[in-house]
């Protein structure tokens, strides 16, 4: 198993509309040495909004003579396909690039690819804004924050710090701080929610389906409940991404999927 360090800049917060406009990643091998690392700016093909500019400093002057993400996506998906994924607040950055890369027709990653994320691990110990983790663990201010290779830098020295100051509370082994491991270690009880798709629409529990949004958020879906069965009818004569719909098809059954959108 390698992994793969990474962080993503990006037009906003909406994975499903936004896009990215940097990444950068760092290939470790299970000491958290560095092996390697890429990173690029990309043209988004949207317009970069001011108030996202004010954040990371990438302007659409910065990116208008780049490649779009799409030139790169055949390599990424290489690289992640058998990794585990080191991230800061993981979920954001894994469901931007699962869009990205279906966009430019790759496989993209599962819901619960496996990561290990320094923000689930300082919940744990600490608390949490990478920025003040890193002055925390460092004693030094993170320059460039909000750029990817600084951020990915960052999340990879937090890490081998969080490691070496928490040795004695968490896993010694690096998969055994993968997010759902770490939560085991933790709460060797905890009732254990597998996301569906990554829009967090859906997710699994005690091998039973529950919505993850809307009006009916946590109920356990039964479609032979009229007003369970009418929300899945709804969502699937809606926008909503294919993997959603894929787990709509899944639940209502053959006689209603020809007619999914």
């Amino acid at each position: 198993m390698k992994y793969v360090a990474f962080d993503l800049e990006t037009t906003g917060t909406d994975a499903e509309r936004d896009r990215i406009v940097e990444f950068c990643y760092i290939v470790l091998d299970a000491e958290l040495y560095e092996l390697g690392r890429w990173s690029a700016l990309v043209h988004p093909q949207i317009p970069i909004p001011q108030e996202v500019v004010d954040v990371h400093g990438i302007t659409d002057e910065m990116v208008a003579d780049k490649p779009p993400f799409s030139a790169h996506a055949g390599r990424v998906q290489r690289l992640v396909s058998e990794a585990t994924l080191i991230a800061h607040n993981h979920r954001f950055d894994v469901s931007f690039l699962h869009n990205e890369l279906v966009r430019a027709g790759q496989p993209g990653l599962a819901v619960e690819h496996p990561a290990i994320d320094t923000l689930q691990i300082e919940r744990q110990v600490n608390s949490h804004r990478l920025a003040g983790m890193y002055a925390r663990y460092t004693g030094q201010d993170l320059d460039d924050a909000h750029r990817s290779e600084a951020d990915t830098e960052a999340t990879v020295e937090v890490l081998r710090r969080q490691r070496a100051a928490h040795a004695d509370t968490l896993p010694a082994d690096l998969d055994g701080l993968r997010v759902k491991d770490l939560v085991r270690h933790f709460d060797p009880e905890a009732r254990m929610k597998t996301w569906l798709d990554h829009g967090h629409r859906f997710y699994e529990t005690d091998g039973k389906p529950h919505f993850g949004f809307g009006k009916y958020r946590d109920a356990a879906i039964d479609t032979a409940d009229p007003d369970h069965k009418s929300y899945l009818l709804w969502m699937r004569d809606r926008d909503f991404p294919a993997d959603a719909k894929a787990v709509v098809a899944r639940l209502l059954g053959p006689e209603y999927q020809s007619k999914l959108a």
